[in-house]
């Protein structure tokens, strides 16, 4: 909800919406801007006219949809699965008209209850979900610009075959050599034994306690990320990273992650990249069943 105050202080009004969530049902991040004064809401609990255009809910639910809308009269609901808003993965096909309009909002928040899934076609391997952030990343990149925030939060378990897994180890080992800050701090993070059989090949994320799965993919997701959105001119800060999910409840990890316009990209790449590196394990923390947050230093 930090974000959302932040964004919304330095765009009060805007030509673009704010905020476009994947809310569910409840809509109860959008009662939370309410909340806080972001929007605004009617006497009869639905958003007034001036907010309307502020959020987007998607839902491909029809009785999600059914109960946003008895909720929160006059939210704006794209009934839709995310994933075909952005028209799918390929990658010559994007939204276009009011969906590519709600596509550029300035926070997307991506609340999915999935796991990192793998594809694999003629030996390259993608992750759908992160083709579709990469898809919001080239709409943000149209004409005029807009710096972007993104709420993402993945089941944190991993459930990849061999070769997926071996590439995401050769990825991370090469990351390792390139950034030794980076490097530091994922051996903090993962432990030295996990470290080790990275750079040395060895590593089998399959027999990983649950617990470490999801620091695997805190490492690899902003970092992944931040590689494949560069090519569109922006710099990744991870500026929050976090787990949560004891035994007894879904293991899940969660990121704030901002994608800046950078100029030097053109230039420098490398050095940008780097930076981008260097901010992947900032803000790293855990939360407890209680809801405590416990910040984690790895510096």
């Amino acid at each position: 909800m930090e974000t959302a105050i932040t964004v919304h202080k330095g765009f009060p009004q805007d030509d673009v919406p704010l905020y476009l969530t994947l809310g569910g049902a409840e809509g109860r991040d959008i009662h939370l801007l309410a909340e806080q004064g972001i929007i605004h809401l009617t006497e009869v609990g639905g958003l007034a006219e001036l907010s309307q255009r502020r959020v987007v809910a998607v839902e491909s639910s029809p009785m999600a949809v059914a109960t946003l809308q008895r909720k929160l009269p006059g939210l704006k609901i794209l009934e839709i699965a995310i994933g075909a808003l952005v028209r799918g993965e390929g990658p010559t096909t994007f939204p276009t008209g009011e969906h590519e309009y709600c596509c550029r909002a300035r926070i997307i928040n991506l609340d999915l209850n999935s796991m990192l899934t793998p594809k694999t076609d003629n030996g390259h391997i993608t992750f759908p979900v992160l083709t579709w952030i990469r898809k919001f990343s080239q709409l943000h990149a149209k004409r005029p610009r807009v710096n972007w925030t993104l709420l993402l939060t993945l089941h944190g378990e991993i459930k990849w075959d061999a070769v997926t897994a071996k590439s995401v180890e050769q990825f991370l080992a090469e990351n390792f050599r390139r950034e030794p800050e980076f490097a530091a701090k994922c051996n903090g993070l993962l432990g030295d034994a996990l470290y080790q059989a990275i750079v040395a090949g060895t590593s089998d994320f399959s027999t990983l306690s649950r617990t470490t799965q999801q620091k695997v993919l805190m490492a690899f997701v902003p970092k992944k990320l931040a590689q494949i959105t560069q090519s569109d001119g922006w710099r990744v800060d991870t500026r929050r990273n976090i787990y949560y999910g004891e035994e007894g409840e879904a293991p899940m990890v969660t990121w704030v992650l901002d994608f800046i316009t950078d100029g030097r990209i053109a230039s420098v790449p490398e050095q940008v990249y780097r930076e981008s590196l260097r901010t992947v394990l900032s803000g790293v923390a855990f939360i407890s069943a209680q809801g405590a947050l416990t910040e984690i230093d790895l510096s």
